[in-house]
C-alpha cells in the first residue's frame, strides 16, 4: 500500500518511500517490547532511540517546531507513565528532591 500521506511525507523528509514498510514494522516491534510487562523498561529505550531518530530526521528536514517536538512528547508521557507506574524505577529518577518518602 502507498498511502499518499506516507508518500509525501517521506518526499519532504528525503527518506526513500521504499524505507516506510521497515520503518513501520521497527516501530510496530518496539511498541510490541514495550506492550509485554516483563520488558516495558526495554521498550521504553527502544521506542525513546526510535522517537529521538525521529526528531533527528525532522530537525535534518528543518521542519516546523510541532512535527521536530511531537515525538518527545510521546517519550515523555512513556516515560512519565513508567515512573508512575514502577517503584523501582522511582529510586533512580525520583520524583522529588532528596527527600526520603
Amino acid at each position: 500500500m502507498k498511502i499518499q500521506t506516507v508518500v509525501d511525507s517521506f518526499g519532504q523528509l528525503g527518506i526513500p518511500v521504499s524505507q516506510a514498510a521497515g520503518i513501520g514494522v521497527l516501530l510496530l516491534l518496539c511498541t510490541a517490547i514495550c506492550v509485554i510487562p516483563r520488558s516495558l523498561l526495554l521498550g521504553a529505550v527502544l521506542l525513546t532511540g526510535y522517537f529521538g531518530g525521529a526528531i533527528a530526521i525532522q530537525v535534518r528536514a528543518q521542519a516546523a517546531l510541532f512535527p521536530t517536538v511531537f515525538p518527545l512528547i510521546i517519550s515523555a508521557l512513556i516515560w512519565g507513565g513508567l515512573l508512575l507506574r514502577d517503584a523501582q524505577l522511582r529510586t533512580f529518577f525520583p520524583l522529588r528532591g532528596s527527600e526520603n518518602t
